[in-house]
């Protein structure tokens, strides 16, 4: 009774547990000050996910976000690569087409301080390279409006990498200090219903160098007095 119970369910809901959530990985990890963290955020082929970020759990303030527009329907074929202020998006077939004509701008489509985005390309990629340090937004811009937007924390703009798409999109934190150990989850909407997809969660230790020095200092110590109690006796 209990097995026919469940399968009507899943008639009933047949992949809503799927393309309402957002699977994020890993979920804890320790690093050591200087080493790097990827995490990795992914939905199901069928979620029309439009907006995604990473997001500190204890300051709620967002690491990074990344908007594609619904003009674009093809979101699996629209690949990022880099740095907020020099990366690149590649796509192909009708979304190329899109963005072929497509330019980079700074916060805003219009504006004196929008063009401070150098924009080149080869085909099927366009490339965009801020002309200042101390930019950490950019729109994709096609007829003056915005069709795709990346934002990153000031904080965290010279040491974030990301690449992938955005429904399989993954964050690289470059130089960790200990300052970055915290929770970070991922966040997500769709466009047409504004559903907020359900958040994962990654649980971020960094270990100081130092520490290390004491461990490694105390294990060879043990196996030191480890062989002398041996020889010893």
């Amino acid at each position: 009774m209990g097995a026919i119970r469940f399968f009507i369910i899943a008639l009933l809901f047949p992949a809503s547990s799927l393309q309402n959530q957002i699977s994020q990985h890993p979920n804890n990890v320790t690093e050591y000050e200087g080493n790097s963290l990827t995490i990795q955020c992914s939905v199901d082929k069928e979620t029309d996910i439009r907006e995604l970020s990473l997001t500190v759990r204890v300051n709620e303030w967002e690491v990074m976000s990344v908007m594609v527009h619904k003009s674009i329907s093809n979101i699996n074929e629209v690949i990022f690569s880099g740095k907020i202020r020099n990366f690149s998006i590649t796509a192909n077939g009708y979304t190329w087409n899109i963005l072929e004509s497509a330019y980079c701008r700074y916060e805003t489509c219009q504006g004196e301080l929008s063009r401070n985005y150098e924009r080149t390309t080869e085909v099927g990629t366009i490339f965009c390279m801020a002309k200042h340090k101390n930019f950490n937004k950019t729109v994709i811009c096609k007829d003056n409006q915005p069709i795709i937007s990346l934002t990153v924390n000031s904080s965290y703009t010279d040491r974030l990498r990301f690449s992938g798409t955005i429904q399989n999109f993954s964050m690289t934190l470059e130089n960790l200090n200990i300052n970055d150990r915290n929770g970070y989850y991922c966040g997500g909407t769709m466009e047409e219903s504004r559903i907020d997809l359900k958040k994962g969660q990654t649980v971020l230790n960094v270990v100081s160098q130092r520490d290390n020095s004491h461990t490694v200092t105390v294990t060879w110590l043990l196996i030191l007095s480890s062989l002398l109690l041996i020889w010893w006796c």
